[in-house]
């Protein structure tokens, strides 16, 4: 079972519209070992996640990491260019909040973090959808917008993800963001062939693009925790090397733990 991520342009051609189906992510991510909270988090990361592997180049690896105000929790997730996504959390705060916290993102082509660019910014609500929406309007990309339809008991797991075109309308793109938040409530327990029957029934020029497949996977590897390094502060960084400490990391999924002695982070870096 993989996840489906269905885009289609609408409005003649203004918006693309992303549907995703995160059936796979829903089920993994409650067979996890951790309370309903945190797999509800954990669920939204991965959700955003698969549709940033969907926006963005075939070529690119993007890694999201969220950290909390009080720099103790972390939500980190990891976008391939095969069309495959990973992540771990490590929450340490009865009380958790985000809001206040740091979303640092990391994006780089060929898959090689050598060429990466790095930016940080402040998460101001505690939402991570709302604060993936603020990222990609403070780094002047192009204007995205989440709606999360389902609720958390249902296993559809449906994200829509609203971007409209450079040339786009000001006032068809505010139309389209209404008519979808206004049918919002009626998607709680629905199907993905629902929410596009009932959409491409309120918004005009409906046309089908293409449906992809993003796997959530644990064919995990130590070279797939390397976003954790680059994760970290210069300071942390050098605490590590100078003190020959050890970074240690687990799949979030089967479990199997890395190791990163001082000479792999010399090395990587």
């Amino acid at each position: 079972m993989k996840n489906t991520i269905t885009k289609y342009l609408v409005e003649n051609k203004q918006i693309r519209i992303y549907i995703l189906s995160g059936k796979q992510i829903y089920r993994d991510t409650q067979r996890l070992d951790i309370n309903d909270y945190e797999k509800s988090l954990f669920r939204k990361a991965l959700n955003i996640t698969a549709l940033s592997n969907a926006i963005n180049p075939g070529t690119q690896r993007l890694t999201y990491t969220f950290l909390s105000k009080k720099r103790t929790s972390k939500i980190s997730t990891e976008s391939f260019s095969n069309n495959t996504i990973t992540g771990i959390i490590n929450l340490k705060e009865s009380e958790l909040t985000f809001k206040g916290g740091t979303l640092q993102t990391i994006s780089a082509l060929n898959s090689q973090y050598g060429g990466s660019h790095t930016s940080y910014s402040v998460l101001d609500y505690d939402n991570l959808y709302k604060d993936i929406e603020q990222y990609y309007c403070n780094s002047e990309q192009i204007p995205t917008y989440l709606f999360p339809l389902s609720d958390e008991h249902n296993s559809e797991n449906i994200v829509l993800l609203i971007q409209s075109l450079p040339f786009a309308n000001e006032k068809i793109v505010a139309k389209v963001l209404k008519q979808v938040h206004s049918a919002k409530n009626d998607f709680k327990h629905a199907t993905t062939k629902i929410v596009s029957e009932k959409l491409s029934s309120v918004l005009t020029d409906w046309k089908y693009l293409e449906t992809i497949n993003v796997e959530y996977s644990c064919g995990c590897s130590k070279e797939m925790f390397l976003g954790l390094i680059f994760s970290l502060s210069p300071e942390e960084l050098d605490t590590i090397i100078s003190k020959n400490e050890k970074l240690n990391v687990s799949c979030s999924l089967c479990g199997k733990k890395y190791e990163f002695s001082a000479d792999d982070i010399s090395n990587y870096l």
